[in-house]
C-alpha cells in the first residue's frame, strides 16, 4: 500500500504514506537495504522527509495454519466460514 488510506490505531501521526515491500527472505531484504543503489537513493530520501524503515517477518499463512487452537482434533482445516475470512458465510 503506497499512499493508500489507513487509520492510525496507536502512536502519533501524521503519516502521509506507507509503503510495504515484500522480499523472498530476510537476507534479500538486508542485501537490498545494504546495497549501493539503496545508499545512493537514501541521501535524496533523507532530504525529503522523515522515514522509519522496519524489517518485519510475516505474511499470510495458509488457511490450514491459521488459528490452530480453534480446530477440532484430527481436523486439517476448519469448516468453511468458521475461521476463514474469505469463505462465504
Amino acid at each position: 500500500m503506497d499512499r493508500g488510506r489507513f487509520l492510525i490505531l496507536e502512536g502519533q501521526g501524521p503519516v502521509q504514506g506507507v509503503t510495504v515491500y515484500e522480499f523472498p527472505t530476510k537476507d534479500a531484504a538486508r542485501n537490498w537495504h545494504n546495497s549501493v543503489a539503496y545508499r545512493e537513493a537514501l541521501q535524496h530520501r533523507k532530504k525529503g522527509a522523515k522515514y522509519l524503515v522496519i524489517l518485519a517477518e510475516g505474511g499470510v499463512p495458509p488457511v490450514e495454519q491459521r488459528m490452530p487452537n480453534t480446530r477440532v482434533a484430527d481436523s486439517a482445516a476448519p469448516s468453511p466460514g468458521v475461521n476463514d475470512i474469505d469463505s462465504p458465510v
